[in-house]
């Protein structure tokens, strides 16, 4: 007659087991945390630069309808600068005539001037500074 011993393992995890398990657990969750605080982080600076493009946009807006004040003459260059508020922060609008490339060139089956003459807007609002185009 053959005698196995045939040892039981218990049911269950042994502690080292469940300890490796928790420390698992443990890892996944600081990560999870630190990509949310990441998003978080993302996503508010995100909207503030959006609020600034909005305010930004604005303003310039209001410059285009003509709803700012008449501009100063700046004392170095003489160009006119418009100077203000807009939701409680100063902004600066400086102008210069600029020569950009004529969007119609090659558009057309006439010929054209390869530059035109335009006017380049500098807004200065919330320690950045947006450059606009427009022709008046």
């Amino acid at each position: 007659m053959c005698t196995h011993s045939m040892t039981r393992r218990p049911d269950g995890f042994t502690l080292l087991e469940a300890i490796v398990a928790l420390v698992i657990l443990a890892a996944a969750c600081i990560a999870c945390l630190q990509i949310r605080t990441q998003a978080i982080a993302s996503h508010d600076r995100l909207a503030r630069q959006q609020q600034i493009d909005r305010a930004t946009d604005a303003v310039f807006q209001m410059l285009v309808n003509g709803l700012l004040p008449k501009p100063e003459k700046a004392r170095d260059s003489g160009r006119p600068v418009w100077k203000g508020e807009h939701l409680g922060k100063p902004f600066a609008i400086t102008r210069e005539r600029v020569s950009v490339a004529n969007p119609v060139a090659g558009q057309v089956g006439y010929a054209v001037a390869p530059e035109v003459s335009v006017w380049r807007y500098a807004l200065a609002y919330e320690g950045r500074t947006s450059h606009f185009y427009w022709n008046r």
